[in-house]
């Protein structure tokens, strides 16, 4: 009876799924912080308009998001994330 025969597709298979993972996207926390943010600003165009609000409100939620902003612009320097949250 022949064993060798499974180890083949086996050790393939684990190979594979190694080359897969050694090729996923690495990104960083500012990375992240950047798609997130671009992600919001164009999903709501104004900072009042986060949570669908359909008229102009200011609370926590949109606190919360001018204040992240401000902070991603420290951070990153680019000036939409500063104006976004003005």
């Amino acid at each position: 009876m022949k064993k060798s025969g499974i180890h083949f597709p086996l050790l393939l298979l684990l190979f594979l799924a190694i080359q897969v993972k050694s090729q996923e996207v690495k990104m960083d926390g500012l990375a992240m912080a950047v798609k997130m943010a671009d992600s919001e600003m164009k999903q709501f165009p104004e900072a009042w308009s986060v949570d669908y609000n359909p008229k102009p409100v200011w609370n926590y939620t949109q606190g919360l998001v001018a204040q992240s902003m401000i902070q991603l612009w420290k951070i990153s320097k680019d000036v939409r994330y500063f104006n976004y949250a003005a």
